[in-house]
């Protein structure tokens, strides 16, 4: 997994099914409920292969209702006398390309298949349209008329999440949708839903949320969601003074590196005896950038003039 979303895929069976079959136009069959099912698809093969998440959509048997089907609540393990496998979800959460898991994914389906016995498929979920269209691309598997691919809910087809009670009930869903949709007209709207669907979470959690939704977001929603955050009796509230003391804290510091590093240069200048002006001086007293700094100083030091260091 990447960018801290370890734990998304889990949240995310919850909705599935759906998104399965709305979202992708797949059909499904008729099930009773959903059980979470062992993500270890290595079967007998030396190599491990894991997916995120693997649930299983299964009918009859002790966890039969009337009125299942679509939206049935995910329960762990299958245990003795679970319902019969209608179908298996292979579910992968991506947020960037890796040329393995073109390897690795369609040994998914097919070891799962072998196991349950019964079809199996599986879906790449991604906020990201690049890696959406990485992800659908068929995969050669060397036996001819039988290339794999994969199922994709990429920016299209992940919901625009903006009802706070619907991002209560699967906040990894709501941020995904932040991270799909921040930059839109949106970008507000489903910011401060997944904020308020992430409150029953546990602090750590919910700092690195409110690092990755103010990310997400366009300049304009991030504004307004940090204004809203320090004015409204908010318990992200004291999450966000926390970040935002830690950020001065390391601005601070790079302030005052920089700084440093602009006197050594101008230092080194007049050591040299090279001619500057007020206008070249100021320019790099205001400098910040440390990389910059380095690169000038480097130069200096290989024999450049004032002129040839700044440009």
């Amino acid at each position: 997994m990447l960018l801290g979303l370890e734990g998304t895929e889990s949240g995310l069976v919850c909705l599935a099914p759906e998104l399965l079959r709305d979202a992708l136009g797949q059909t499904l069959p008729d099930f009773d409920y959903v059980d979470l099912s062992d993500a270890d698809l290595s079967q007998i093969v030396p190599t491990e292969y894991r997916a995120d998440q693997v649930l299983v959509l299964r009918s009859g048997g002790p966890g039969a209702r009337a009125g299942a089907g679509p939206g049935a609540r995910a329960r762990a393990g299958a245990g003795a006398g679970a319902g019969r496998a209608v179908l298996s979800i292979v579910l992968e959460v991506q947020l960037g390309p890796d040329e393995d898991k073109r390897f690795s994914w369609p040994c998914y389906q097919v070891n799962e298949r072998a196991r349950l016995r019964c079809p199996c498929c599986l879906v790449v979920v991604t906020p990201s349209e690049s890696v959406a269209r990485w992800a659908a691309r068929p995969i050669d598997t060397g036996q001819p008329g039988a290339a794999f691919v994969p199922l994709v809910l990429g920016p299209g087809s992940l919901p625009v999440v903006t009802e706070a009670d619907r991002a209560r009930q699967c906040s990894e869903l709501a941020l995904l949708s932040v991270l799909a949709h921040g930059k839109s007209e949106h970008g507000f709207d489903v910011g401060m839903a997944a904020y308020q669907g992430a409150v029953g979470l546990d602090r750590e959690t919910r700092m690195l949320y409110s690092d990755m939704i103010l990310d997400a977001v366009h300049q304009a929603a991030r504004v307004k969601m940090e204004e809203w955050m320090h004015i409204d009796d908010y318990e992200w509230k004291s999450d966000l003074a926390l970040r935002n003391q830690a950020k001065g804290r390391a601005e601070g510091k790079a302030e005052g590196k920089a700084e440093g590093k602009a006197e050594a240069l101008l230092k080194i200048l007049a050591a040299r005896g090279l001619q500057i002006t007020d206008e070249q001086k100021a320019q790099i007293l205001a400098c910040s950038n440390l990389d910059t700094l380095n690169v000038w100083i480097d130069r200096v030091l290989q024999g450049a003039s004032v002129n040839e260091l700044l440009h």
